[in-house]
C-alpha cells in the first residue's frame, strides 16, 4: 500500500474529514486532497505532522507498525533464518568436500607409491633370479648350491630356511 493510500485509510478509519486534516496541517482542502490522491512527495516534517493529526506514530503512519507489516517482517525473519541454516549446510558440505579431497589426494599418493614399489620389486625379483642363476651356474659343488638356494628362497622369496 502506498503512503498516500495508507494516510487516507487511517483518516477514514478514524472518521476524520478532509477539511479537519487540512485545518490541522494548516493547508487548504485541495492541497491536502493532493496528498491522498497523487501521493505528493512529503517531507519528514509533513509526515510527522500528518501522523500527529491522525493520532498515530510516524512509524505506524509509514506502515511499520501495522499488523500487515509485522507479519511481513516475521515472514522475512523466518526466511532469513532458513537461509542462514541453508548457508551453514552448504558451508558444512564444502568442508566435507575439502576433507574428502584431502583424503583422496593422500590415497592417490599412497597408491602411486605402492605402484612404484611394486614395479621396483618386480625389477628386483628379476635381478635376483638372474643373480641366483649365475651363482648356481658358476658353482660346482652341490652342497653350496643347496645352501645358496635355501638362502635365496628365505631372503628374497620369504620361504623359511
Amino acid at each position: 500500500m502506498e503512503l498516500s493510500e495508507h494516510i487516507k485509510a487511517l483518516r477514514e478509519s478514524k472518521r476524520i474529514k478532509l477539511s479537519e486534516m487540512a485545518t490541522a496541517l494548516g493547508v487548504d482542502v485541495s492541497n491536502y486532497a493532493k496528498i491522498e490522491k497523487k501521493g505528493k512527495k512529503l517531507t519528514l516534517e509533513r509526515i510527522e505532522e500528518i501522523a500527529s493529526a491522525l493520532g498515530v506514530s510516524t512509524p505506524e503512519l509509514l506502515g511499520y507498525g501495522s499488523s500487515e507489516t509485522s507479519e511481513r517482517v516475521k515472514e522475512l525473519e523466518k526466511m532469513n533464518a532458513e537461509l542462514k541454516e541453508r548457508l551453514r549446510e552448504v558451508i558444512g558440505v564444502r568442508a566435507d568436500l575439502k576433507s574428502f579431497e584431502q583424503k583422496y589426494d593422500h590415497l592417490y599418493t599412497q597408491f602411486k607409491l605402492y605402484e612404484e614399489m611394486t614395479i621396483q620389486k618386480k625389477e628386483n625379483d628379476k635381478k635376483v633370479k638372474l643373480f641366483a642363476r649365475e651363482v648356481l651356474a658358476s658353482s660346482g659343488e652341490k652342497e653350496t648350491q643347496e645352501n645358496l638356494i635355501r638362502f635365496i628362497k628365505a631372503f628374497f622369496l620369504e620361504d623359511e630356511i
